[in-house]
């Protein structure tokens, strides 16, 4: 007996896509290896990694969520926490590109909470 089992498929705008159960193996898999991690900082970099595998996979909703989570960890009270502004300056510039998804409800609440950071991470900005 053979089991066939669908991992992609093909939008109307023809991009190839991952099925829904193929992302939520992957996510499952992702975030189960996360949590066995015991540093912060590779957590945090492997929250990214994901972000930027949905990134790519035209999952924008998901992939805004990371980056908003890899910002929320790495920006306490309104600072940048030093030891991760790296991880928190991809996290930004990333989460910014999603301005320009096709979701619209990716772009319209990137564009509202985008904000809070701009501040922190764009020089020259008008206050």
């Amino acid at each position: 007996m053979r089991i066939l089992r669908k991992l992609a498929e093909c939008s109307p705008e023809g991009k190839l896509r991952l099925t829904s159960d193929a992302l939520d193996d992957i996510r499952l898999q992702t975030m189960y290896e996360i949590e066995l991690m015991p540093k912060k900082k590779d957590r945090l970099r492997m929250y990214l990694k994901y972000a930027d595998f949905c990134n790519e996979s035209f999952v924008d909703d998901e992939a805004r969520d990371y980056y908003e989570l890899v910002l929320e960890e790495t920006v306490c009270n309104g600072v940048i926490v030093e030891e991760y502004r790296e991880l928190a300056e991809y996290a930004y510039r990333k989460y910014a590109g999603l301005t320009s998804s096709d979701d619209d409800y990716v772009w319209e609440t990137v564009s509202q909470r985008i904000e809070q950071y701009r501040h922190l991470f764009e020089k020259n900005v008008d206050k």
